[in-house]
This record gives C-alpha cells, structure tokens and sequence, in this order.
C-alpha cells in the first residue's frame, strides 16, 4: 500500500528536476551501492562485506526489515565465517550514512529497514508485530515546510514513523 505521490514545490530546480528527484527517490539500494558506499566510508573491500551486501540488498528488494541477531544468522548458515562484529559494524555504518534506518519500537525491540534512495524516511509500524510499513511518498510536505517555517528551521530532511496496529493485529 503505498500514498499517493507528491511533488514538492521549495522553489530548488525545475519542474524536470523535481521530477527526476522524485524518480530517484525511490531507487532500491543494490549491493554495489551499498559496497559503493562502504568505500567512501574509507571500509575495504572484502568478501564478508561483498556477502552482507547481498543479503541487505536483497531485504530491501523484499521489503523485509531484520534485526541485527537475525542478519547474522541468516548468514552464517551459507557462510559461517561471517563475524557478529562484522554485521554489527556494517549495519552501524549504513546506519550513520542513511542507506539503513534504525527503528526502535516502544518494547525496547530495534528492527532495521533497508532505505530506498531519497530524503524522505516515513514509516507506519505496528505495535504488536512490528510490520513496517514504508510511505512511498513525502506525507505533506508543505506542512512540514511550514512547520520548520515556524519555528525558524529550514528543512533539510525529515523522518516521520506512525506507531499503530496493523489490519492483521487488529483482528486479533
């Protein structure tokens, strides 16, 4: 279920721009970005890293959010030589560069979530079974303009999560 798509209007480019932007945005991250970026974050190139990159792709191609613990077993059982360490210091820098977002539910539980390309993180999660729902678009983004507005803030980016109980919980 995805919302409807919005253009935002901030007066930066012009129409084709936006719209390129807006295409962009919504890019899935692929191993080779992830491995990209590892470079630029000064990592080196490794076969564990080469692998991981795989498997975080691939939950952001699915759009299933994992936990730390869980990545890593689910490795180590094609690849044991695969280190806790090293998931943890993967992740820990997808983290800090924005290609993965941490979100950290109201129990303590920390799940992750794969990033499409873009500037927007918008989230519906439940508070029950911990479903993540990402909202394919900016959620009114000239309110979120005026808000900044008002409290004398230029918006540079913004991260919104919703908590709630998804269709499947609310039945029960």
């Amino acid at each position: 279920m995805s919302a409807p798509m919005h253009q935002r209007d901030d007066g930066h480019g012009s129409p084709d721009e936006e719209g390129k932007r807006a295409e962009q945005a919504f890019e899935l991250v692929s191993a080779q970005s992830i491995m990209t970026q590892l470079d630029y974050a000064g990592l080196k190139r490794s076969q564990p890293r080469q692998i991981l990159s795989e498997y975080i792709a691939r939950k952001g191609m699915e759009g299933e959010d994992f936990t730390i613990e869980g990545l890593w077993h689910e490795v180590r059982r094609r690849h044991p030589g695969i280190g806790r360490f090293t998931v943890f210091r993967m992740i820990d820098v997808l983290v800090a560069m924005g290609m993965v977002d941490r979100l950290t539910f109201d129990d303590g539980t920390i799940s992750y979530h794969v990033r499409r390309r873009g500037d927007a993180r918008q989230y519906m999660t439940c508070e029950r079974c911990h479903k993540v729902v990402e909202l394919d678009s900016d959620v009114a983004p000239h309110l979120l303009y005026t808000l900044a507005h008002l409290v004398g803030f230029v918006l540079s980016q913004h991260h919104i999560e919703i908590a709630g109980l998804c269709p499947d919980c609310q039945k029960q």
